[in-house]
């Protein structure tokens, strides 16, 4: 049984995900092997898209200024060498 409050990371699900599609891909399971891995896989994506929506509101949250304007720039300040494009 698991604990529901240790839930898996999205690495954690993104693996398990890539691991039934090389399962499903290598072409050894029987039918009803195939569907039951097609549908654990269908909900693991689900909780996939469900989480990485959550991540970018989160974010959206976090990229807006005290004022409620986006303070988004063009990522230059981002540039470690400190010569980008200018």
């Amino acid at each position: 049984m698991t604990d529901p409050d240790h839930q898996p990371t999205f690495e954690t699900k993104l693996a398990e995900l890539e691991r039934l599609i090389r399962d499903l891909e290598g072409g050894r399971l029987g039918l009803e092997d195939s569907i039951a891995t097609f549908e654990k896989g269908k909900a693991i994506h689900r909780d996939l898209l469900k989480q990485l929506g959550a991540y970018e509101r989160r974010i959206e949250v976090l990229m807006r200024a005290d004022d409620g304007t986006d303070r988004l720039d063009d990522g230059s300040r981002l540039d470690p060498s400190g010569t980008s494009g200018g």
